[in-house]
């Protein structure tokens, strides 16, 4: 998925003329997160916004049985201590986003960021060896599940998240998009009427600026989501959008 989220982070991290040469994960992952931080304070459109209830549906999953036999598999376990051994940070299967980010940034800007002409298997083999960047981007699949609430199809405790965190993520936003498009078409069909504001009467153009995340709660609460890149498509069923 072609991302603004990716090119601002990458604008915001390749900035520093340290982005080539040793290893600057920590650094990195460090400064992913406080532009996360400060976008949940900040930001209307982030699906992270401070939100209680989804800090407590979140938790919910964490301690459900699939959430923990899913990090708790041995494979997980292993590639996560690997990138932990490799890196000097502690990586896990929460933040291990902030770790791809960078590593995704420095991959796309390479030939900018260096004249020698070397390539980014040269600055990290050991991430850009075998098949651990595929391996880590399935781990990020299923934690984009889980964050979802697509990872729990039986519900927690009777309450189905896969339907009431996409509400939550991308709720407001669509709520959005449909208040602007019934705003225009009410004033398409009666100009006149009291309802009609001037706003409408005028509108011909409307744009959100948002990110792969925002992308990917709003395609996941109208029914579809896309992972990664190329053709591969995942299908999930539409939240409840009448409740």
């Amino acid at each position: 998925m072609a991302t603004e989220r990716k090119g601002m982070l990458c604008r915001g991290v390749i900035s520093s003329p340290k982005m080539i040469g040793p290893l600057e994960v920590a650094e990195g992952m460090k400064a992913l997160f406080e532009i996360g931080r400060m976008m949940r304070k900040r930001y209307v459109l982030n699906p992270d916004a401070l939100c209680p209830r989804q800090d407590q549906l979140k938790e919910m999953v964490k301690n459900s049985a699939e959430y923990q036999n899913y990090v708790k598999d041995p494979q997980v376990v292993e590639v996560l201590k690997y990138l932990s051994d490799s890196t000097g940070t502690d990586v896990t299967f929460e933040n291990l986003q902030l770790l791809q980010d960078p590593l995704y940034c420095q991959s796309n800007h390479i030939e900018e960021l260096n004249q020698t002409g070397a390539k980014i298997e040269d600055f990290y083999p050991w991430y850009y060896s075998g098949d651990l960047p595929s391996i880590v981007n399935s781990i990020l699949d299923v934690n984009h599940d889980f964050l979802e609430g697509d990872g729990n199809p039986a519900g927690i405790n009777g309450i189905d998240v896969s339907v009431e965190i996409p509400k939550i993520r991308a709720g407001e936003m669509l709520k959005l998009i449909i208040s602007n498009i019934r705003g225009v078409f009410n004033c398409r069909d009666n100009a006149a009427a009291t309802s009609c504001r001037k706003f409408y009467k005028n509108l011909r153009y409307y744009a959100l600026s948002a990110h792969d995340s925002s992308v990917g709660a709003l395609l996941t609460l109208l029914g579809q989501i896309e992972y990664g890149v190329g053709d591969k498509l995942r299908m999930r069923r539409p939240s409840n959008l009448g409740n």
